[in-house]
């Protein structure tokens, strides 16, 4: 996308030049106190500049062929979760936390053919194994 001329008119500036107008707004207060913290693990940092970005990604195709629709999709951890939000309008599914014990009473009354179904936070991967198997095993599995 090209730039608008708008920016045309601005000189250049460096990340360490922005870095040294944020410290000095900021009046000895450190600059991580800008972050944000969205989960334990994850920060964000309150300044981004080209220069942090390493190399240009091209954008992600889909494998979609016949169209590009989106989903509206929702996580869940109980089978009661998933059909309120199927009945909120939403047609993909990630069940969050599951297992192959539970797997008949999460997908209890809720047709597959017409949804995405989605799974995470498998701990291990002997877990990830088993829900596969009980997923292939599964009544409601279309082969």
């Amino acid at each position: 996308m090209p730039k608008p001329p708008l920016f045309d008119t601005f000189p250049p500036t460096s990340k360490a030049d922005w870095l040294e107008k944020v410290r000095k707004d900021l009046k000895g207060k450190p600059l991580e106190s800008l972050q944000w913290q969205l989960e334990e693990t994850i920060h964000i940092d309150a300044l981004f500049h080209p220069e942090d970005q390493l190399q240009a990604f091209p954008p992600i195709q889909s494998a979609k062929t016949e169209n590009n629709d989106w989903e509206i999709g929702a996580v869940v951890r109980t089978n009661k979760q998933a059909l309120k939000e199927l009945m909120g309008g939403a047609d993909s599914l990630v069940f969050e936390g599951a297992t192959g014990e539970q797997l008949n009473d999460l997908l209890k009354d809720i047709a597959l053919p017409y949804i995405s179904t989605h799974f995470s936070s498998i701990d291990h991967p002997t877990q990830g194994l088993q829900l596969l198997k009980a997923i292939t095993q599964a009544p409601t599995f279309e082969r």
